[in-house]
């Protein structure tokens, strides 16, 4: 065992916080299979550090068939924009876009996606900063039962979290740069993306859900 994960397996018993190790936690593509029961139905902050590698390519977390008009999605970026979709794509309630900040294809951000029903606000966070914001959301019900990929393509992605409540900026800034502990209140889905193998291996989520992952 390396020193830093020896220092990583001693915090997580302690139940500290985990310095974040970039480097050791991305994945080019995931899939985890029984979320669709929990996104978007409530108030919630998706947050995960990306890198991505194209400007014109798809890469997203998506459900649904990309055909569907109604959907959980996001392209990051295509053609120089970034879009968030939850719900009805075609309506302002459900699609979520804005351009692309400069100096974003290359290296890692850290993006945070908060949806807040209770003031129907949609938040984009990237590094740190608030990007983004616009009012009015909608819920996403599922359609069809396809899994969570994340993303397809055109980048590497790194400790993916998911909320059931919508998180203030000083929330997100306070854990954004640690893994953190198991079974976190309000933590739904915690994928810290450290395994390393072949297609087929477990990601292991560490919110106490079970809501593993697999490397695609």
């Amino acid at each position: 065992m390396s020193l830093l994960r020896y220092f990583m397996s001693v915090q997580n018993a302690l139940g500290g916080p985990i310095p974040y190790t970039l480097a050791m936690q991305q994945q080019s593509g995931i899939r985890v299979e029984n979320v669709l029961q929990i996104l978007g139905r409530t108030s919630y902050t998706l947050e995960f550090w990306y890198t991505p590698t194209g400007a014109n390519g798809y890469a997203y977390m998506n459900p649904d068939a990309d055909f569907n008009t109604v959907r959980f999605s996001a392209h990051l970026p295509y053609g120089g924009t970034l879009y968030f979709d939850t719900g009805n794509s075609s309506a302002p309630t459900g699609r979520l876009q804005f351009g692309m900040p400069a100096g974003f294809v290359g290296s890692p951000h850290h993006i945070a996606f908060v949806v807040d029903f209770e003031r129907s606000k949609r938040t984009v966070y990237i590094d740190g900063g608030e990007r983004y914001s616009v009012a009015g959301c909608e819920p996403y019900i599922v359609q069809d039962p396809y899994p969570l990929d994340f993303p397809a393509n055109q980048g590497t992605v790194g400790e993916v979290r998911y909320w059931n409540y919508a998180r203030s900026l000083e929330q997100i800034n306070e854990l954004k740069d640690f893994s953190i502990s198991d079974k976190t209140p309000g933590l739904q889905m915690c994928l810290r993306m450290d395994e390393r193998g072949p297609s087929g291996t477990k990601i292991i989520d560490r919110s106490g859900y079970a809501r593993h992952g697999r490397i695609l």
